[in-house]
């Protein structure tokens, strides 16, 4: 029993890490191949399928289950011990909102989009049932969860840097060279030609959100790890945290994307607000939103207007209306891209697939039930992590611990707030670092400072078992 369930836990940490290098793709795209793979280097270069991120996540939730079961037939120790509420509430929401998405094959238009759309959410509840199942498991494997995230990501950040230092030339070089060039668009002429880095991700702007959410969890880990193994510790901690953060920010920046620089900004300032003293609150919040003012402004007058800014309302305007007239079954799963032509005030020719926008994602194309699950799944596990965060200020707890709990929450804030502008959640690596960090904010709100698990979060030890 034992060997079986380290063979689980390090299974899903080895899953999760390769979230940002694999599990990147966009789902719901019909016109897209399942599979790039031909050989075998096309299956170590090339991004997996959504449709295998579905099969991966069934597997490990069946195998999840059959450890509990199987402990529970043959043990004769306690399984678990009491399980907190909010584990059990964000995961019935979970399985709300994707039990709500089923209303989207209704009336949509396409079935095959419908029915892979709605095997991925599916795939995603199951992902949050299998957290679920190995925080019951064992508390303090969420650290370990957080860990194997933050290598994924680091490997993610090095596929950005070696993009700007020769992987854009060789795509031009390329593509000048092959013999289908001059059959390509100008559009896709013009995202070769771009110098907008997109890592292992399909899209700059979802590269850039996972980036910015990973960043405050590398900043506490490498901090964390210098503070507990270097003497004397606080000039290795900003060495440190200056390295890694420049390691983040640099591809971040070179991606161009306003949406996740300002997600960054308010994550930051919101979780900064109630860490510091209150004479330095109102001073470190204006700072860091002065700050965010100044980067959008760069971006938007020294490489690409608002033209993208307009037209991002334009599809949350769309998407209300969608909502509005189809209130309790939606469009439709994958149905506004054929709807948004009709409803768009712009003149412009584009055509998305989604609203980039989380929760009118799915309002617009699965009815308000899904609506309004989509909010709740946003914004419970912040609410809580907020409140938490107040109340060990208030009581004086140790500054180390409350640093150590607000990086997961200002991850969770930043992706959360990138989700507002973009399509995050069509992303398996994005939906499921969302998961994961809302149950790692969630898995320390009722625990005792001295068995905070997040102080296991840069343990070299191997996986404890219980």
């Amino acid at each position: 029993m034992k060997i079986f369930r380290c063979f689980l836990d390090w299974l899903l940490l080895v899953f999760i890490a390769l979230l940002p290098l694999k599990f990147t793709m966009v789902t719901g795209i019909t016109a897209m191949p399942s599979s790039y793979w031909g050989d075998l280097s096309s299956l170590i270069y090339s991004g997996w399928s959504p449709h295998l991120f579905a099969l991966t996540s069934a597997l490990l939730l069946l195998l999840s289950a059959s450890e509990l079961f199987l402990r529970a037939s043959f043990s004769e120790k306690s399984i678990r011990e009491p399980v907190p509420s909010s584990f059990r509430t964000f995961l019935a929401l979970w399985i709300a909102l994707s039990a709500f998405c089923m209303t989207g094959i209704i009336q949509a238009s396409c079935r095959e989009a419908a029915v892979q759309m709605l095997d991925y959410f599916l795939a995603l509840g199951c992902f949050a049932g299998t957290i679920y199942l190995a925080l019951l498991r064992d508390k303090s494997i969420v650290g370990k969860m957080l860990t194997a995230l933050t290598v994924g990501a680091i490997l993610s950040a090095f596929t950005g840097l070696e993009q700007v230092i020769s992987g854009l030339r060789e795509l031009r070089e390329y593509a000048a060279s092959a013999s289908i060039y001059g059959e390509i668009n100008d559009k896709l002429k013009s995202q070769i030609n771009s110098d907008r880095i997109i890592g292992t991700f399909p899209i700059c702007n979802l590269y850039a959100g996972f980036l910015a959410a990973i960043l405050p969890l590398l900043i506490a880990n490498v901090w964390h790890w210098a503070g507990e193994r270097v003497k004397p510790p606080l000039p290795a901690q900003i060495l440190l945290a200056v390295f890694f953060g420049a390691f983040f920010c640099i591809p971040l920046w070179l991606t161009g994307s306003r949406g996740a620089v300002l997600a960054l900004a308010a994550g930051l300032a919101g979780t900064v607000f109630f860490l510091l003293h209150p004479g330095k609150e109102r001073r470190c919040f204006y700072g860091v939103v002065l700050a965010a003012a100044v980067l959008i402004g760069l971006l938007i007058f020294m490489k690409r207007g608002t033209e993208s800014i307009r037209f991002r309302i334009d599809y949350d305007l769309a998407a209300v209306k969608m909502l509005w007239h189809n209130l309790l079954t939606g469009t439709g799963l994958g149905d506004f891209f054929y709807e948004y032509p009709q409803w768009k005030q712009l003149i412009n020719d584009e055509t998305p697939r989604s609203p980039h926008n989380l929760p009118l994602f799915f309002g617009s194309q699965c009815g308000i039930a899904a609506f309004c699950a989509a909010i709740a799944v946003m914004l419970y596990p912040l609410l809580k992590g907020f409140r938490e965060l107040l109340a060990r200020k208030m009581e004086g707890t140790d500054r180390k611990l409350l640093f150590r709990f607000a990086a997961p929450l200002a991850a969770l804030t930043i992706l959360s707030f990138d989700m507002l502008f973009e399509m995050g959640i069509e992303s398996p690596a994005s939906a499921c670092s969302l998961i994961l960090l809302a149950f790692a904010v969630l898995s320390e709100l009722s625990i005792p400072p001295e068995r905070k698990a997040f102080a296991t979060l840069t343990s070299p030890k191997d996986i404890s078992l219980p």
